[in-house]
Order: C-alpha cells, then structure tokens, then sequence
C-alpha cells in the first residue's frame, strides 16, 4: 500500500474511533438527563414508583453505548491490521471481520460502562426510596 494513502487510511479510521467515543460519551449524557427529568416529575408528584421507570431507558441506553464502544473496538482493530500489514485493501473500511458478539457482550460489561450505569441504577433505586 502506498504510504500516502496508508497514512491516510488511519487517519479516516482515528476519526471514526473519535466519532464512536463521542456517541458514547453524549448517549451516557442523555442517561443522566433522563434519570434526573424523571427524578424530578416522581418527587414533585411524590410518587417513588414513577422513579422505577428510569430502569428502562438506562438499560436502553447501556446497550446503546456498549454498541458504539463495540464499533469502536471494531475499527481499533482495523486500525491495528491497517499499520502493521499491507493485507487489508486500500482505504477499506470494512470492520466485519473484527465485529464478534463476544465482543458485544464484553462491550455491555466493560468496566466504564458497567460501573456507570450501575451507579445510575443505584441511584435510581435509592432515590425512589425518598420520593
């Protein structure tokens, strides 16, 4: 592969990687501002229950955001194949071959991911409690 368009190659792939954390980090930003709307209407109708329906949109959005950290580890992959072997085809973007449902699964329990909305989860419960 031409040094050129290898060079350029891994810099479309560094944009992509950017673009998926960034989804990540603005999907983990609606979890909150949904949990801290509904937090809001459950104590102003002081009715801990209605709190118990942040449930579902965190655990919507924790499978939404390891979906993205899943495409991101797809393209670090190809990053990886695209710098160390001229194997992979000029300015291929193509990421099946590393995508893997293991790999979505460890995407969902990844310690960044699991451990924040765990905490929104706790959160959620505890407040409940007080609403």
């Amino acid at each position: 592969m031409d040094r050129d368009l290898k060079s350029e190659n891994l810099q479309m792939i560094e944009r992509v990687v950017a673009r998926m954390s960034q989804y990540d980090f603005v999907i983990k930003g609606w979890a909150v501002t949904i949990m801290t709307g509904l937090a809001a209407i459950s104590f102003a109708q002081k009715n801990g229950s209605l709190l118990l329906l942040d449930i579902i949109p965190i655990v919507a959005f924790w499978l939404l955001g390891a979906y993205y950290s899943n495409i991101e580890r797809a393209f670090k992959e190809l990053f990886n194949a695209v710098s160390v072997a001229d194997s992979v085809p000029v300015l291929s973007m193509e990421t099946k071959q590393y995508r893997r449902f293991s790999s979505y699964a460890s995407s969902i329990f990844a310690v960044h991911q699991w451990l924040f909305y765990l905490a929104l989860l706790v959160v959620s419960f505890v407040a409940s409690r007080f609403a």
